[in-house]
């Protein structure tokens, strides 16, 4: 013990108290103090002097106090006293709950206590995404991430009623808090993304058990295809700031966290289900190919993008032929300043040239172009005539290097049992 740090204790100690008066029990009593509930000691008749109680018998996954957006509290003054303050008066109550239940759901193996967990969480979750306040979102967003966790390791037959019947709810939840922090710190919004497209995922791999539930694999994929949609376009919009204000870091979050996996996972279903969103795709992702600079950003926006691009070409393949040309153009552009880059970072004097920078700066190229000739290639063997037209005229006037070419077109004679 004497070797552990003040980080590692906490959650011994809060794993200890778990162990030794159940999960339910220091679940009820985090929601119980979050909301301003929790009294001690008690002095109610036939308790023991000193022991924790709530106000309220309610038992479920909502709370009368829990309020949404736009609702207005009508509590008397007398409600002032320091223990029904809200939970924004004294943040001690929200970190103290979002610390408890991310570490409650560590230990959880069964789908009863996971449900009975999540009847607590649920209401706080909510509460803390329907905040206007972005550091908040990401707090409910993180605790969403501990029950997903939790949920993705449970093996059952049936999607869980208790899935079932949030699921509407916390989408929307979800959907409401990327409105309101597109903007703000990145590493606020690369969270809410992340909840949102592992939540969906969930759901997702659910559907296969819903035989018996009235939530349909078309709902599903529904909302992952408006997530995505809704992402793309805040995206195409924080593309016209260019990278000013630590843009490209909101920009990159937001297609590692939330876009590439949406579209990853409609990509892989069987009737094409990117295609009403393959228009909005290509004019939010073919900007961010084109996303100049070396620095590590960049580079991620550049393979982010390109990786959105795979799963659109594979998503919604049957249109993808009208747009060959323009495709093909992008990813050959940035394969020829990406090798113009590699150049000018061995042919200049650096000031270092061991630096970890410059190593940094020239595995990060190679990456670009590695994933970026894959690109190419399957480009070519989705589009067809469109892309093989601008690849013949790039290596017919030489405005490429010649190995590229050769390189794109070995490549798509591979892919071509795979697409």
């Amino acid at each position: 013990v004497g070797t552990e740090t003040n980080s590692e204790k906490v959650p011994l100690l809060l794993r200890k108290i778990a162990h030794n008066i159940g999960t339910n029990v220091l679940a009820a009593t985090a929601r119980a103090q979050f909301f301003g509930r929790l009294e001690f000691p008690s002095t109610s008749p036939g308790q023991p002097t000193g022991t924790i109680s709530t106000k309220t018998n309610s038992i479920g996954p909502f709370m009368p106090m829990v309020t949404r957006i736009g609702t207005v509290s009508k509590k008397s003054s007398s409600a002032s006293k320091n223990d029904e303050k809200s939970y924004s008066d004294q943040p001690i109550r929200m970190n103290a709950a979002v610390i408890i239940f991310c570490l409650v759901y560590r230990d959880i193996d069964k789908l009863t206590s996971c449900g009975k967990a999540f009847s607590y969480t649920l209401p706080v979750m909510l509460s803390l995404m329907d905040d206007v306040r972005s550091i908040n979102q990401a707090l409910g967003a993180l605790m969403l991430l501990s029950f997903v966790e939790a949920s993705s390791r449970i093996e059952n037959n049936e999607i869980p009623s208790f899935i079932e019947n949030s699921s509407s709810i916390i989408t929307k939840s979800l959907e409401n808090a990327i409105q309101l922090s597109s903007r703000q710190d990145a590493t606020f919004l690369t969270t809410i993304c992340l909840a949102q497209s592992e939540w969906l995922r969930l759901l997702f791999n659910w559907i296969p058990l819903a035989s018996k539930s009235s939530l349909r694999p078309t709902t599903v994929h529904a909302w992952m295809s408006k997530a995505a949609s809704d992402n793309l376009v805040a995206v195409r919009k924080q593309v016209q700031m260019g990278g000013k204000d630590k843009n490209d870091e909101l920009i990159v979050g937001a297609l590692v966290a939330g876009i590439d996996p949406l579209l990853a996972d409609l990509a892989s279903l069987p009737n094409a289900a990117t295609i009403e969103i393959a228009r909005v795709g290509l004019s939010a992702i073919l900007p961010l190919i084109g996303w100049r600079g070396m620095s590590m950003e960049s580079r991620s926006i550049q393979i982010a993008a390109l990786a959105g691009l795979l799963s659109l070409l594979s998503g919604a393949y049957p249109i993808m032929t009208h747009h060959g040309t323009k495709i093909m153009t992008e990813v050959l552009i940035l394969l020829d300043r990406s090798d113009k880059d590699a150049i000018f970072m061995r042919d200049n004097d650096q000031a270092d040239k061991s630096s970890d920078k410059l190593r940094n700066d020239e595995l990060s190229t190679e990456s670009v172009v590695s994933v970026a000739l894959h690109a190419a290639a399957a480009t070519l063997v989705i589009c067809d005539k469109g892309a093989d037209t601008v690849l013949s005229h790039v290596q017919k006037h030489g405005t490429l290097q010649y190995k590229r070419v050769s390189q794109i077109r070995n490549v798509g004679e591979k892919l071509q049992n795979y697409y």
